[in-house]
């Protein structure tokens, strides 16, 4: 798991609490250089930073972070976002949306369960 773009702690502890490791970055141009060495199931990263990593052309499912401002969500989900992820970032939330984002990427997986 890869939080991208200084994600908040809270956020980070979640995933951590779930049972992910997190590598964490500072902006889009170094998690792109980080994935091209490192296995990440998913990137976590702010509505800018998303939006970029999505335009940049990473298989990696990316779930960008919104406030709840639904321009922000459309813009994520347009250039390329497999998911959007808003606060409160409780451990429920934040479990669902993993899940979400695994159905998504592996529906074949998540019909045979």
């Amino acid at each position: 798991m890869t939080c991208v773009d200084r994600s908040p702690g809270h956020l980070r502890a979640v995933l951590e609490d779930l049972g992910h490791q997190i590598i964490q970055t500072q902006g889009p141009d170094r998690a792109t250089e980080l994935l091209k060495t490192c296995k990440a199931d998913v990137v976590i990263a702010g509505a800018d930073a998303a939006c970029i990593l999505a335009g940049s052309g990473l298989r990696t499912p990316i779930l960008g972070v919104t406030d709840g401002n639904a321009e922000a969500a459309a813009a994520c989900l347009a250039a390329g976002c497999t998911g959007i992820l808003r606060p409160p970032f409780r451990t429920a939330a934040v479990a669902r949306a993993l899940v979400a984002l695994e159905a998504k990427v592996h529906p074949d997986a998540a019909n045979a369960a």
